[in-house]
């Protein structure tokens, strides 16, 4: 009993040193769940934004061929050419995203127009008559493992597309 008198306060039981440690433990684990948490709190909210910037995208897309559209006493076939080479930007590889409009008798491209396998195309038309096609490709470029090449909404903005071309033809013929 001297023994554990002369050592004072540096003696601690095993008791104690074990409920210590077990407390540390809890302690740690409670910290591990914390951080697996954050760390799918930042997994979603990466996914999330990334999504936005997308819908963003297009939506800039959207605004600059409408402003393009409304604000413009240029030719038709200017303005055509205009939302053509505007388009690649809605998209989520612009630099790897090409358009071509086919409309009667004239053909617009953007420069690095190039057809490839992976394509979305949507139809112009006046009433039921198809007047015209509008497609998008994708170049080839180096892919990561999520690699998706057209996202749905890519397709949804590319109909909206081709309809305001429908519209501008009408009102511009």
């Amino acid at each position: 009993m001297n023994q554990k008198k002369e050592k004072g306060a540096d003696f601690i039981s095993q008791t104690e040193l074990f409920d210590a440690l077990k407390e540390a433990h809890e302690q740690i684990e409670d910290l591990k769940n914390i951080i697996a948490e954050l760390e799918w709190l930042e997994e979603a909210l990466r996914r999330r934004t990334s999504e936005l910037s997308e819908r963003v995208k297009e939506l800039d897309c959207l605004y600059t061929i409408s402003s393009r559209w409304i604000n413009s006493t240029d030719s038709l076939q200017k303005i055509l050419a205009d939302i053509v080479n505007v388009m690649p930007l809605g998209w989520q590889y612009p630099k790897f995203t090409c358009v071509r409009l086919v409309l009667n008798s004239h053909d617009y491209r953007t420069s690095n127009f190039c057809k490839t396998k992976l394509k979305q195309s949507a139809f112009i038309r006046q009433g039921n008559k198809r007047i015209g096609v509008l497609e998008v490709y994708q170049l080839p470029f180096p892919r990561h493992d999520k690699f998706q090449p057209f996202l749905p909404q890519e397709k949804q903005l590319l109909d909206v597309i081709a309809m305001w071309i429908s519209v501008i033809i009408k009102y511009r013929s």
